[in-house]
């Protein structure tokens, strides 16, 4: 009789967790930064300043709609909020924008809350890497968001830009993401964010 498990699971345990039992099989599964178990912490955006998240997806994934979840604070006075896929496997420098979601209306306004933004064209996933969730709101009361605090930044950053967990990038932007990433500052707090 062949061996066909052994002592090793039939499906990843995480891929179960982030809904892959209910997506047949699918590699759509929703990916995201950290594990949701992770998330003990807040991260506050900066006005008008990408705060950017890495995120791990495989070639053959499809990105619709990239996902954060607010914290206790909610942003009020909003005049520009929405997120970009940035494709961080080329280099060290220069990640080129792969798409922006249209302005969110008020998708950081609510405490505690699923903050949805969907691309007008899926983006295909055609090399397997790093990539880079960017979040940005414009307002007077800027939004926190869930995410996993680390000991310091440094520890974000150590492998270098191109393997930041998280950073900052960016300044005075408002309702256009820049084709190019800018330089960033690699933060300490590392944001829950979900690719669908």
């Amino acid at each position: 009789m062949p061996l066909s498990r052994g002592k090793y699971p039939a499906t990843n345990p995480d891929f179960l967790w982030g809904g892959g039992a209910t997506m047949g099989g699918s590699t759509n599964a929703p990916k995201q930064t950290l594990p949701r178990y992770a998330a003990l912490g807040e991260a506050t955006l900066t006005d008008g300043q990408m705060y950017c998240v890495g995120i791990a997806l495989q070639e053959g994934d499809q990105v619709n709609t990239v996902v954060a979840i607010t914290g206790g604070t909610a942003a009020a006075s909003t005049t520009n909020q929405w997120m970009a896929l940035y494709d961080a496997t080329g280099g060290p420098t220069d990640f080129p924008l792969m798409a922006q979601s249209v302005d969110m209306g008020s998708g950081f306004n609510t405490a505690n809350m699923y903050a949805g933004a969907a691309f007008n064209t899926p983006v295909q996933i055609t090399r397997s890497g790093i990539y880079y969730i960017a979040m940005l709101a414009a307002a007077g009361t800027m939004p926190t968001v869930v995410g996993a605090p680390m000991l310091n930044a440094t520890l974000s950053g150590i492998y270098g830009y191109n393997y930041c967990l998280a950073f900052t990038a960016g300044e005075s932007l408002t309702d256009t993401a820049p084709d190019t990433m800018p330089a960033g500052t690699a933060v300490a707090n590392v944001p829950f964010a979900l690719a669908i």
